[in-house]
């Protein structure tokens, strides 16, 4: 029995590395990224890429533990498989830190596409003001009024400004 237990367990991890490649598989992943930024795009191709090798390390490593019960148990030889599994767990251990630490990157520069985003909008929001308090003037309303009027919701039409057609 105790030539079984690393085999089986050799089994489940051969298996959880193998569910872990099919899920990462993604058939479509080039259109799947294609409106995204390159930046973006560039870091999930990355990120497949490392979680698909991390996956492979696992089902090697079960694999690995298949194989120990069948080396002869006074041998050199088991030593250096069990050398070498330790040797792929460090790895895959490094890979998956790698992989957490990349996240953490690809959330600071959503933040800053979102924050260059809030400026342009902010900017665009200061044009419209701008060109309001220049109508209104040209209109011949005082600054006192302009000012009252600002404070107040702009209309459908100030809102929506129709461009004029020349």
């Amino acid at each position: 029995m105790d030539n079984l237990d690393p085999f089986i367990f050799g089994c489940l991890v051969f298996g959880g590395g193998a569910t872990m490649m099919t899920l990462h598989w993604d058939k479509h992943f080039k259109q799947k990224f294609q409106d995204r930024p390159e930046e973006e795009g560039q870091f999930h191709a990355k990120q497949y890429r490392r979680r698909m090798i991390t996956s492979g390390l696992i089902t090697l490593v079960g694999l690995l533990f298949m194989v120990y019960r069948f080396l002869p148990s006074n041998n050199v030889s088991r030593l250096w498989l069990i050398a070498v599994v330790l040797l792929l767990i460090g790895t895959i251990l490094i890979l998956a830190l790698i992989d957490f630490r990349s996240i953490g990157l690809l959330y600071q520069l959503e933040r800053k596409q979102a924050a260059g985003a809030s400026r342009s909008l902010a900017d665009e929001l200061g044009q419209i003001k701008r060109k309001l308090k220049a109508k209104k003037e040209a209109s011949g309303t005082s600054p006192s009024e302009s000012q009252s009027d600002s404070q107040e919701p702009l209309s459908d039409e100030q809102n929506h400004p129709k461009e004029d057609q020349a």
